[in-house]
């Protein structure tokens, strides 16, 4: 069995519920607006996917940000005034909402039990991902969190995983990349020569033309690669 003593962990949909936490910030968003409830998973799918065009370089984050309240507001005919301030209504509402899996925080305090690296890497907002984990509990397990906001690069991206093994001193054989999205974590993972662990615990297809070096559908299931 491979040894790995650095774990690189994503965030949303991996440690956290963002699926949850965006459906409580963008319900109260749309409540305020007066958008029904029903445009929430217009919205998710919309946001999901301009999220997929950032990762390959097709929109930048300042844009995404506001780009997809324009797409959703014009859909529900509802007059958009101030996308920024919208958006920013929006990052403060998400940025109170800290919604861990259940076990997450049990599978940090191991992996630091057993002497492991652990190392945040996620694309999310700075402002949201800070409060996130502050209220989260992880802070007192984990040895760092990359936010692509302030690295100046966005996973898949080799550039943004380079600069996370030349801030931690990491060796990229040592490393293991743990997340749930095939496009980011997975992708990025290969990109930059470092064995990746997808996190799919909806047993999804995999349709993309690459595969990970393994794949989980539980997070207690890593200590089943990782290693003493």
């Amino acid at each position: 069995m491979k040894r790995y003593d650095v774990i690189l962990l994503d965030a949303d949909n991996t440690l956290f519920d963002f699926d949850m936490a965006e459906k409580n910030a963008i319900s109260e968003i749309f409540k305020k607006y007066g958008i029904r409830e029903n445009f929430i998973p217009i919205y998710s799918a919309i946001n999901k996917s301009l999220w997929e065009e950032l990762e390959q370089g097709k929109v930048t984050r300042e844009r995404l940000k506001v780009k997809r309240f324009e797409i959703v507001f014009s859909m529900a005919n509802v007059p958009l005034d101030d996308g920024e301030r919208v958006a920013e209504e929006y990052t403060d509402l998400l940025a109170d909402q800290s919604i861990l899996y259940d076990g997450a925080l049990s599978v940090c305090q191991k992996l630091r039990s057993l002497g492991k690296k652990i190392y945040i890497v996620t694309n999310g907002n700075i402002g949201v991902q800070e409060r996130r984990f502050e209220k989260s509990g992880l802070c007192d397990y984990v040895d760092g969190i990359f936010i692509s906001e302030s690295v100046g690069f966005a996973k898949p991206a080799k550039e943004y995983f380079d600069y996370v093994l030349e801030k931690t001193g990491a060796k990229r054989e040592e490393c293991l990349v743990v997340g749930d999205s095939l496009g980011s974590d997975i992708l990025g993972g290969i990109n930059s020569g470092i064995d990746t662990c997808w996190f799919n615990p909806k047993n999804k297809e995999n349709t993309k033309d690459y595969a990970p070096t393994y794949t989980v559908n539980s997070l207690f299931d890593i200590f089943g690669i990782i290693g003493g």
